[in-house]
């Protein structure tokens, strides 16, 4: 009896402990609960904390085959079969059509074979005439009262000068910039894109009127390497209106 006894005391007392840690455990979350802000997630922590959830209960239920989310193996692998034969199929006609050498937008690029014109008649202009004047290298390139513009790091700007003139009796609209024209430029075995500016006096964007008689001085400016010597012999590729042609400087 006595050892029943023992066993029933044991027994009780450990009873005693878990109500007594039960009841420690709930006061310590009440006063916390108490005296502290609710922790506040924001809507990239929630999403994770849901995605993670719902991957959790998707992982460990056996019922997921009848749910409506689920996608049989076979299904699956018949779908994405089905994608990889459309990026194929993709893919072919984006190299059948590299290969045949078209393009768009501001390439203006043309199966015309370029001809040897002046610059007015590359650039689709009429009324007047675009006189090659010279070139210069400059580090920086300032239009008085508008606009400067200054070399990248280790470039300096070849800047090539023209004289656009009114050739007839009346006043001509010369509109360059609606033509979008892409402008090369071929030296000492190197092509070089013309560069676009904000330049009122920029000939691949030029748009003016020029009254009878008159004249206008434009410029066109190509960053080279610094160590850019003599330009030797040069040309002017000039794509426009859907031709091309090729101006002699």
């Amino acid at each position: 009896m006595d050892y029943e006894e023992e066993m029933l005391k044991e027994k009780q007392m450990k009873s005693s402990k878990l109500k007594a840690g039960a009841l420690l455990l709930a006061s310590a979350l009440i006063m916390q609960g108490c005296g502290d802000a609710p922790v506040t997630l924001t809507e990239q922590e929630e999403a994770v904390i849901v995605n993670y959830s719902a991957h959790v209960v998707a992982k460990y239920n056996r019922r997921q085959p009848d749910g409506l989310c689920y996608v049989s193996p076979e299904k699956l692998q018949e779908e994405e079969q089905e994608a990889e034969t459309e990026t194929e199929t993709e893919q072919a006609a984006d190299d059948t059509q590299s290969g045949s050498g078209q393009t768009s937008g501001g390439d203006h690029s043309s199966d015309v074979a370029a001809e040897t014109k002046s610059m007015a008649e590359a650039l689709g202009l009429s009324g007047v005439s675009v006189t090659y004047n010279g070139s210069e290298y400059k580090d920086s390139y300032i239009q008085p009262g508008t606009y400067a513009l200054d070399a990248a790091s280790g470039k300096k700007f070849l800047v090539l000068d023209f004289t656009v003139a009114n050739t007839g009796d009346t006043d001509v609209d010369v509109d360059v910039l609606s033509k979008q024209p892409v402008i090369r430029l071929q030296m000492n075995d190197t092509r070089i894109a013309a560069k676009t500016t904000i330049l009122l006096n920029d000939l691949s964007t030029y748009k003016d009127t020029i009254p009878a008689g008159g004249r206008s001085d434009v410029v066109l400016l190509f960053e080279v390497p610094e160590d850019s010597g003599e330009t030797g012999q040069m040309q002017l590729e000039v794509q426009a209106d859907g031709s091309n042609a090729v101006v002699n400087l």
